[in-house]
């Protein structure tokens, strides 16, 4: 299936500029070092470059949801839907891939919605980023959509971002967040969160509270530092002895 033709791209002022130009666009984009990929409306992955080969292998006559992770499918179908039936400027999205290994690969796609003759004939995309570590598959007592939820949470998505991600109201979001926490047994985002942040993140040297070495963990207040005792002269020691009690002098703080 061809990339190219006069009626989808002879719309945009760029692309009537490379066509006077009589530049292979379609060429380009198979050789070009980033992956690319084109799904028809039945989604059937009709066209890859030899950069999204290096990823998924030689998928082409494949559903697109045999190259996603299992707990991705759901989510890979609704976004495909959008990107095929939406607006113009089609999205992006973070999603987990399997590549020809069976590894999971966390990757950013962008995608938009391919025409000819005023219809839309499927979907192009390309591979924005792809993460350098895999991600850790979710835990296994999660629904699908909690999965998503979890995967946005752990990206540090706040509530209306999840709902804006997942074309859900914010009540909806709320809800799953819920039952997420509930399920992993956590009581708050931190709990489930933060841990998985702090493996990803560089060593550092553990707060001198927390490490049991010079500044032990205290619960409570935090103590104010001690005022040194101050010196007593002989003239305070009789001052003291004759009035039964310390006397301040001018100008110091009592103890």
């Amino acid at each position: 299936m061809g990339l190219t033709g006069r009626p989808p791209w002879g719309h945009t002022d760029c692309m009537g500029g490379l066509e006077a130009l009589g530049g292979e666009v379609e060429s380009a984009i198979a050789r070009v070092r980033v992956p690319a990929y084109v799904i028809d409306p039945h989604g059937i992955i009709r066209w890859v470059n030899p950069a999204a080969e290096k990823i998924v292998g030689d998928v082409r006559g494949r559903h697109l949801t045999s190259v996603v992770a299992p707990e991705e499918t759901r989510r890979a179908r609704e976004i495909f839907t959008r990107n095929l039936h939406g607006p113009a400027d089609g999205s992006d999205n973070r999603g987990v891939l399997l590549s020809a290994e069976g590894e999971r690969v966390e990757v950013e796609l962008s995608a938009v919605p391919l025409t000819s003759g005023g219809h839309v004939i499927g979907v192009f995309g390309q591979v924005k980023s792809i993460e350098d570590s895999p991600p850790p598959p979710p835990p296994p007592n999660l629904t699908p959509r909690q999965t998503e939820v979890l995967r946005l949470l752990q990206h540090g998505h706040s509530t209306k971002q999840i709902a804006g991600e997942l074309h859900l109201s914010v009540e909806t979001v709320r809800n799953h967040i819920r039952r997420t926490l509930k399920a992993l047994g956590v009581h708050s985002r931190l709990g489930r969160v933060a841990p998985q942040r702090r493996d990803c993140s560089e060593p550092h040297s553990p707060h001198p509270e927390s490490s049991g070495g010079a500044f032990p963990a205290r619960s409570g207040r935090a103590r104010a530092p001690r005022r040194p005792h101050r010196k007593l002269t002989p003239t305070s020691k009789r001052a003291l002895t004759e009035n039964g009690g310390p006397r301040s002098s001018p100008g110091t703080a009592g103890p």
